[in-house]
């Protein structure tokens, strides 16, 4: 069991009160594990299907207050048959993935600044708010 892709962000342990951050959790081979078997949904927090685990902070050593539980869930989970992960992939198939979201992404927005900026403004100021807006929501899933 590995944990990867640790969040930057710091919690604080509800049980001894010291700082952790949390990451998700792998087999040996580095297949993320998940709670149904399905591949990662891309979603944060108690939405997502990613088994996470606490970890010291700056480290990706399990916390022990936690790591009992991890251990627990990792071999439930890790004995249900997992879908392969559309999350583990090259780096070419993220670059798509990002593509796709950034035009739907902009398709959307494009229209809330339109609205925004009024049935006066120029197609180069509905193209900057679009763009702004693009910026806040990337920095808004990124802070997730």
């Amino acid at each position: 069991m590995k944990v990867i892709e640790i969040y930057k962000k710091e919690y604080k342990c509800s049980k001894c009160g010291s700082g952790v951050q949390y990451g998700k959790v792998t087999d040996e081979s580095g297949k993320i594990i998940t709670k149904d078997g399905n591949s990662p949904n891309g979603k944060f927090g108690k939405e997502s299907n990613v088994l996470s685990a606490a970890v010291n902070v700056g480290t990706d050593s399990l916390h022990p207050c936690y790591a009992d539980l991890v251990k627990r869930d990792f071999d439930q989970y890790a004995s249900t048959p997992q879908v392969e992960s559309k999350w583990e992939t090259t780096k070419t198939d993220v670059i798509g993935k990002f593509v796709d979201e950034a035009n739907e992404a902009y398709m959307r927005l494009s229209v809330l600044a339109a609205k925004l900026n009024g049935g006066n403004a120029t197609a180069k100021e509905n193209h900057i708010t679009t763009m702004a807006l693009m910026h806040d929501y990337f920095s808004y899933l990124q802070s997730r």
